[in-house]
């Protein structure tokens, strides 16, 4: 989770993750990476914040795409991991 997509895709590409583990618009509101317990591990060794299950409900409760704006992601292309902009 991150509190935008690019960062959330620029972390991931950090940690080598694949974009099949991203999940986000149109699947799921709540866009995130879905990670094994190393990669997790590894994640916070690179700065990530271990966070519990409520506080992870907030943060998806503020980040979420509305679903009326789903049809939007439906045909906008997949975002590159290693493309920064």
């Amino acid at each position: 989770m991150a509190d935008d997509i690019e960062e959330l895709h620029r972390f991931a590409f950090r940690l080598g993750l694949q974009l099949s583990s991203y999940q986000g618009p149109p699947k799921t509101t709540a866009p995130h990476y879905d990670i094994t317990g190393l990669e997790r591990d590894r994640a916070i060794r690179l700065g990530a914040m271990p966070v519990n299950r409520r506080q992870i409900v907030e943060h998806f409760r503020r980040v979420r795409v509305p679903r009326s704006k789903l049809n939007q992601y439906r045909s906008a292309p997949i975002p590159r991991l290693g493309d920064t902009r």
